[in-house]
């Protein structure tokens, strides 16, 4: 009788002993449990969890999806639960979550990989690359040794880490410990994606710094395509990352002058009218100084050709304006204050000794914010131009079209301007 009392009492102490282990297990198990996210469920059937004491996160199957459920994680407030929306986006997805992360995936949801860029693309990086380090102020980017390392047939993209941040491209240049962001919708068919996103004309990004030096370069009566110079010194330009304006004749606008000037608005030109005829506007009444004046304007805006450009300002022959002919459109008016003579001097001079004076003349009468005139249809003219442009470059001056330097010199609603 005795041991069997004392059996009863080791099992009733076993199972005793059995249920305060299991409520304590139960406790220390609950404890690390969420009871917030019990049952919680993704609106996608094939979701997986990442979760920890705090945070659960759904994530579509893949490696990094789940790195990024991870990192979201390590950020995320106390019982965070983020579910996912899946957007398709061309032949690609976007993942996105309430708390603003998102990234692109492939249809494995993972990471998409760029593998090339185009040469188009390539000018499309160089401009942003100068665009951007300029607007952050880094002296680097305004030296001539940056702008000829960074000219599109000449940037080094070898050693740069891509990455897609929301719809910007990132792009890691190690030679300047620079990260560069563009937009997605600029550069995914230069990187062989389709995003989905709508084809829309590209113009080159520029940015202006007040604190340094500016002087405007200005050309009348082109465009000239059969010389080419008018192409000539548009290269050049872009080049160095500056701009001019181009005053142009209606009359020598076509298909193909037309294709030439869009071209140069993607490399950051500006176009204006200088009439439709090179008429002196003095002479004409105010509708003929109006169709004189607008019918280049009209001949870019209402193109055929998808060109829709809105020009600013105007220019008069001969700078000949008064009251009237300033104020017979709403464009305004551009004169000079530093005369090349390039017109002048071609006929007094062959070629190298015009190519001199004009450099001369235009370095020894300039200063900080001229607008200096030249003629894009001469040779000479343009080869001097080209020379000018590396040397202000050099000197650390900006080369700027005429809005440009107005907006930076906060100048609006004149009736006409002509730098100083």
């Amino acid at each position: 009788m005795a041991k069997s009392n004392n059996f009863k009492l080791a099992v009733n102490f076993t199972i005793k002993e059995t249920l305060v282990m299991l409520a304590v297990a139960f406790l220390v198990f609950g404890l690390q449990i969420n009871w917030h996210f019990f049952n919680k469920e993704s609106v996608h059937e094939d979701a997986y969890k990442y979760q920890t004491k705090t945070c659960l996160v759904f994530y579509p199957k893949s490696v990094y999806a789940r790195e990024t459920a991870a990192k979201i994680c390590e950020t995320a407030p106390k019982n965070a639960i983020y579910d996912y929306a899946l957007i398709p986006y061309g032949d690609y997805y976007l993942v996105q979550y309430p708390n603003g992360v998102s990234y692109y995936c492939d249809k494995n949801y993972e990471e998409i990989k760029i593998q090339n860029i185009s040469s188009e693309g390539k000018q499309i990086v160089s401009d942003y690359l100068r665009y951007s380090m300029k607007k952050d102020e880094l002296d680097v980017a305004y030296t001539y040794e940056f702008l000829i390392e960074t000219k599109p047939d000449n940037i080094d993209l070898s050693e740069c880490k891509y990455e897609i941040v929301d719809k910007e491209l990132k792009i890691y240049f190690p030679k300047y410990d620079y990260d560069l962001l563009i937009p997605l919708k600029y550069m995914q068919e230069a990187c062989d994606l389709n995003l989905g996103y709508e084809n829309e004309l590209y113009i080159k990004p520029r940015y202006i710094s007040k604190n340094r030096k500016m002087i405007c370069f200005t050309f009348d009566d082109g465009p000239d395509m059969n010389l080419k110079t008018s192409k000539q010194i548009v290269d050049k330009l872009y080049e160095l990352d500056s701009a001019a304006t181009f005053f142009v004749l209606g009359n020598r606008l076509n298909s193909k002058t037309i294709a030439f000037c869009k071209e140069s608005v993607e490399k950051g030109m500006e176009y204006g009218s200088h009439t439709q005829s090179h008429a002196n506007l003095l002479k004409l009444s105010s509708n003929d100084i109006y169709t004189e004046i607008m019918t280049p304007f009209h001949d870019l805006y209402d193109s055929e050709y998808g060109f829709s450009y809105m020009m600013k300002v105007f220019r008069p022959p001969y700078g000949n304006h008064n009251n009237l002919v300033d104020n017979a459109t709403n464009l305004t008016p551009i004169l000079w204050n530093v005369d090349s003579l390039d017109w002048k001097y071609r006929t007094m001079y062959n070629h190298d000794e015009c190519v001199k004076v004009i450099f001369d003349k235009v370095v020894h009468d300039s200063d900080e914010n001229d607008i200096v005139l030249f003629h894009d249809i001469y040779q000479t003219s343009v080869d001097a131009a080209c020379n000018l442009a590396e040397h202000y470059i050099k000197e650390g001056y900006q080369i700027v079209c005429a809005s440009e330097l107005m907006n930076a010199l906060d100048i609006s609603n004149v009736s006409y301007f002509s730098g100083r």
